[in-house]
């Protein structure tokens, strides 16, 4: 699993930061009503909404050669999505699914051109 941050013309796959994408955890979008009232009519004149929020949870690891590099990376990952300029968060999941596909000794896997 991977997620892709594009903003503009750039795009940018945390894997390619060096994270392992573990979970990727996403709540609806938050509607905020707007309405009118009207002098000498009871109630209210629905007058359009709009999206506010959406809540977006990515938990992984981060694979870093020390903790400069760490604070570092985890600096760079803050600046993609810290920004007053929208930006598009994509899920990406695996075109094959190869996690319980396990190889025996003389076996060969399909996915493979090698035989043992």
């Amino acid at each position: 699993m991977d997620v892709l941050i594009e903003k503009g013309e750039s795009s940018t796959k945390l894997s390619s930061l060096g994270l392992l994408v573990l979970d990727f955890q996403d709540t609806s979008p938050t509607i905020e009503l707007n309405k009118r009232t009207v002098t000498g009519r009871n109630g209210s004149v629905y007058a359009g909404a709009r999206f506010t929020e959406k809540t977006i949870k990515v938990s992984g690891r981060l694979l870093t050669q020390s903790n400069y590099h760490f604070e570092e990376t985890k600096d760079v990952i803050n600046a993609l999505l810290s920004d007053v300029e929208p930006f598009y968060i994509t899920k990406m999941y695996p075109e094959e699914n190869f996690l319980y596909e396990f190889e025996r000794p003389g076996d060969c896997l399909l996915y493979t051109s090698r035989c043992v």
